[in-house]
């Protein structure tokens, strides 16, 4: 497949993944649906469907530690709960847990492959997904470069911060 044809796949599975987004939301702001999601959640723990919305929003509010840990409860309950690891996978990529997201996008895979009509949809989303997962491991990549290069610098100056104070205590012995 072409580049043209990988770059519509990519902004179909991104488009797949904002509504999805878009859906999950309602009219009313994020944090509000989440108080009314965990005020349900007190009158039923143990529902994977309220575990998994909780997750989505706090995902939405890019609080990606409590909505993995929201989704592992989800999947406590319910591993097979439609959409879940997609979404576990999209959250782990976040925290940069590639390894675990990767394992999340071949459970997703699985969980599609008894849903024909979605598996496309999925198998979209799975590959953006990935892809997103490489350009944060490339973020990783650069910042690390950058960061040496920025502890070098720090050296030659300290380096040349020392021969100065050579040169003026030399120039102060005079």
């Amino acid at each position: 497949m072409g580049d043209e044809g990988e770059k519509d796949q990519r902004k179909f599975a991104k488009d797949f993944l904002e509504k999805w987004a878009k859906a999950e939301r309602e009219e009313r702001p994020v944090e509000e649906s989440l108080k009314e999601v965990e005020a349900e959640l007190e009158r039923s723990a143990t529902n994977p469907g309220l575990w998994f919305r909780k997750g989505v929003l706090l995902s939405q509010l890019e609080k990606w530690d409590p909505a993995l840990e929201s989704l592992r409860k989800a999947e406590s309950l319910d591993p097979t709960l439609p959409r879940l690891q997609v979404a576990l996978s999209f959250v782990l990529g976040r925290l940069g847990r590639p390894e675990e997201a990767a394992e999340a996008n071949q459970r997703a895979i699985q969980a599609a492959a008894g849903a024909p009509a979605e598996e496309a949809t999925v198998e979209q989303a799975l590959k953006f997904l990935a892809e997103e997962l490489r350009e944060v491991a490339e973020a990783e990549v650069a910042e690390t470069e950058a960061v040496k290069g920025l502890n070098e610098k720090v050296e030659t100056l300290q380096a040349e911060n020392q021969t100065l104070k050579a040169e003026i205590a030399a120039l102060k012995a005079q």
